[in-house]
């Protein structure tokens, strides 16, 4: 949402997810 601590924790996420795909693949 409009927290910073929020977008901080959705974009780490994003990025834990983007990463763990990209060593499966």
């Amino acid at each position: 949402g409009v927290d910073s601590s929020e977008s901080r924790i959705f974009k780490l996420k994003g990025y834990n997810f983007a990463f763990s795909a990209g060593r499966l693949i």
